[in-house]
């Protein structure tokens, strides 16, 4: 907007002067209430050859996914919870079902704005991460069943402190924490080699490192990263990673192109670095009152 006033000089003279005016507008963020976002996904991909000279074999592959954060604020108390889950399943011609993708993730943060930085926070962490459904090792005769349902189940608790920007686009965490493996039947992911008796709950008392990360581009592309790092007193030099990245494109409002990578590193459970990938064109639609 440009404006244009007249003003007289000492000498007489007129002289027209111009301003200019712009008008920014910007989201205000409420400092209390209750905010909740919900967002379901799935995808679907078939294929099928009939007399098809070239070859090809008939495969169905699914997945869904649900992912829901919460957030209760005061002036003074931040709350917030989030569920991750992602399960899928493939059928290929000449084979059974086999499960593709299966992980689910709860992670509660409980923080207290004690010198009113709106920055920094002392915070109760906890997490467990499990999965929905048996796991298999497709890789060896027979496929035996080497997972299940919350066996193994990994749950840490942390006290410590927590750094957010303003715009929430980054945050870490560093924390003393108490790690728990969970097992009934499968309990080589939690037993303790140099102990006679098998153990089924793994308890460790350690130090975590959290951060999580989200780049936007523009309105359609969008790059998430999240990272939980644990070390043990008995071993400071060695860390679990749990590393947990998804990148984003809008081809329609709730159609994406999702890519998701993770890296898993557990030295107890095995020496290998864990990795999976997954690239997916899946429909997505977000509920949400923030």
């Amino acid at each position: 907007m440009i404006q244009s006033d007249t003003i007289l000089r000492a000498d007489g003279t007129l002289e027209v002067v111009q301003v200019s005016k712009a008008t920014v507008r910007f989201k205000v963020i409420p400092d209390t209430g209750f905010f909740y976002a919900i967002t379901p996904t799935a995808s679907i991909v078939q294929s099928a050859f009939h007399n098809w000279v070239e070859g090809g074999a008939n495969a169905l592959a699914w997945s869904l996914g649900l992912d829901v954060a919460t957030r209760f604020q005061t002036r003074k108390l931040i709350w917030r919870n989030d569920f991750i889950g992602r399960f899928g399943q493939t059928k290929n011609e000449g084979q059974g079902i086999r499960k593709t993708v299966d992980n689910f993730e709860i992670i509660s943060q409980l923080r207290y704005n004690l010198v009113r930085s709106n920055v920094f926070y002392p915070q109760l962490s906890m997490t467990l991460r499990s999965q929905f459904a048996a796991g298999f090792d497709y890789t060896r005769p027979n496929e035996p069943q080497i997972s299940a349902f919350f066996d193994p189940a990994y749950a840490v608790q942390s006290l410590g402190m927590f750094y957010e920007e303003p715009s929430r686009a980054f945050n870490a965490s560093l924390g003393f924490a108490l790690r728990q493996i969970i097992t009934r039947n499968f309990t080589s992911f939690s037993d303790r080699p140099e102990t006679p008796e098998i153990e089924r709950v793994n308890f460790t008392t350690g130090i975590e490192i959290k951060s999580s990360w989200t780049i936007d581009f523009n309105d359609r592309t969008r790059y998430q990263s999240r990272v939980q790092l644990f070390s043990s007193f008995e071993k400071l030099g060695t860390w679990d990673v749990n590393f947990r990245n998804t990148f984003s494109m809008k081809v329609f409002e709730s159609l994406q192109i999702q890519f998701l990578f993770a890296l898993v590193y557990q030295e107890q459970i095995s020496p290998n670095v864990q990795l999976s990938q997954t690239l997916e064109l899946a429909f997505r639609y977000r509920i949400t009152n923030n």
